[in-house]
């Protein structure tokens, strides 16, 4: 049981991670890391477990596509309250678009959507798809972030209909609109 910023960190080291190389996503406002742990964090959502829980199913299907969930953290009463996460140095999709890096984006969403098609096929959506929600790493992955944990029949089709939005983002960059 990881109580403390501190014991995340030492747990981290023991297992050949440093604290630069994870995210913690956690409960706000009831529990962070310590600033002098030099845990990169991210402060957000109240579906923390199911998040995770998604993150490892995407990672089963597309593991290249998707920030390696390390592990689920509980505080010293032994309460959930976030979970650890590869970090990974990038840029977003939005940002290749914005700075008219079309060829790019275009390369990058074709591998978006060939993880998406994979998903799809095994079931599971991503549910939040935007050009914010695809990083593109500097070790030259494309990954899918922050997917909504709780998926309904239609999350499928809503994938498709932000794929859509997405290659129009890109075209009208491409065009100079």
């Amino acid at each position: 049981m990881i109580s403390d910023g501190a014991e995340l960190r030492k747990r981290l080291l023991e297992q050949g991670l440093d604290a630069g190389e994870i995210v913690f996503k956690y409960y706000w406002p009831r529990y962070a890391p310590p600033p002098e742990s030099g845990i990169r964090s991210l402060v957000k959502s109240e579906h923390l477990r199911p998040q995770f829980e998604r993150l490892v199913e995407m990672q089963a299907v597309v593991q290249s596509h998707v920030p390696m969930p390390l592990a689920t953290v509980r505080n010293a009463d032994g309460e959930f309250v976030g979970y650890v996460l590869e970090y990974v140095d990038g840029v977003t999709l939005r940002e290749l678009i914005e700075d008219g890096m079309t060829a790019e984006a275009q390369r990058q969403f074709g591998q978006v959507l060939s993880a998406v098609r994979k998903l799809h096929a095994r079931s599971l959506a991503h549910g939040d798809l935007n050009a914010s929600n695809v990083l593109v790493a500097d070790d030259g992955r494309t990954l899918l972030i922050d997917p909504v944990p709780f998926q309904r029949p239609e999350t499928q089709l809503q994938d498709d209909l932000c794929l859509e939005e997405i290659r129009r983002q890109i075209d009208a960059a491409g065009k100079g609109v």
